[in-house]
């Protein structure tokens, strides 16, 4: 028979026992809270940069970093988050260069219609001479003009393309421009796969679209080649001509 000083002990333990159970769980409950409480912060802070690009003006020449800072909305996007700011930073001269690059292609193409002055006088026919600088330009003379033409911009941001062949979950069709509707001409579920988070432009806008109107059948499942989407590896739409948008802050998909 167990003793006063025995029952006491038994006591003592079992209550320990039942504080360490109740502690592991307020501890895997505190960083289940956290995980939460950042991925929600980490949202609302690419919701508050979206809106500031939404009303920034586009820059369209290169400039050192420091010059870039000085631009009263990209201060508010480097007081939100710094590394993103230098993602966009990156990404605005990128796209600067492609503009200046093809502004000085076209001065160049212009130059070779000073031919033209040939005019004075029929004779002047001789001023087509000056279209081998400029790259046929103008042609001189009274000869016909020719319409120029100019290739359509390829890529981000307005780029977009239909997919119509068949996808399998180990095959799907690798999302490379930013505008995808999915049409196939079989009636099958769909799969997709959005770029690695740190290949795409940071708060690029990425859009799926049903475009035959049977998913809420054949669902389009969408994964990501880099980074998870909303926090999980994969997003369905299962709404009739349902559409998606994403943007990535270069490490991880979001939802908006």
């Amino acid at each position: 028979m167990k003793n006063f000083k025995d029952l006491i002990r038994e006591i003592k333990v079992g209550e320990k026992k039942e504080l360490k159970s109740k502690q592991r769980g307020l501890s895997f409950q505190f960083k289940a809270d956290n995980a939460d409480r950042e991925l929600l912060e980490k949202k609302n802070k690419i919701k508050k940069i979206n809106e500031v690009l939404k009303y920034r003006d586009p820059i369209l020449e290169t400039m050192s970093y420091e010059m870039w800072a000085k631009i009263e909305q990209n201060q508010v996007i480097i007081e939100l988050d710094l590394e993103q700011a230098k993602m966009l930073y990156e990404a605005d001269m990128f796209r600067a260069q492609k503009v200046q690059t093809s502004a000085k292609a076209k001065v160049g193409g212009r130059s070779g219609r000073s031919g033209r002055s040939g005019r004075s006088g029929r004779s002047g026919r001789s001023g087509r001479s000056g279209s081998g600088s400029g790259g046929g330009g103008g042609g001189g003379g009274f000869g016909r003009r020719r319409r120029k033409t100019v290739a359509k911009e390829t890529g981000p941001p307005h780029a977009g393309e239909i997919v119509i062949a068949a996808t399998t979950s180990g095959s799907p069709h690798s999302i490379t421009l930013t505008k995808t509707i999915s049409n196939p001409t079989s009636a099958a579920a769909v799969y997709l796969r959005l770029p690695a988070a740190s290949a795409a432009v940071a708060y690029q806008d990425y859009v799926v679209k049903d475009g035959k109107g049977d998913t809420a059948t054949n669902n389009i499942t969408i994964t990501s080649a880099g980074g998870t989407i909303d926090g999980s590896t994969s997003y369905v739409i299962s709404t009739n001509y349902g559409t998606v948008h994403f943007i990535t802050d270069g490490t991880e998909w979001f939802l908006y």
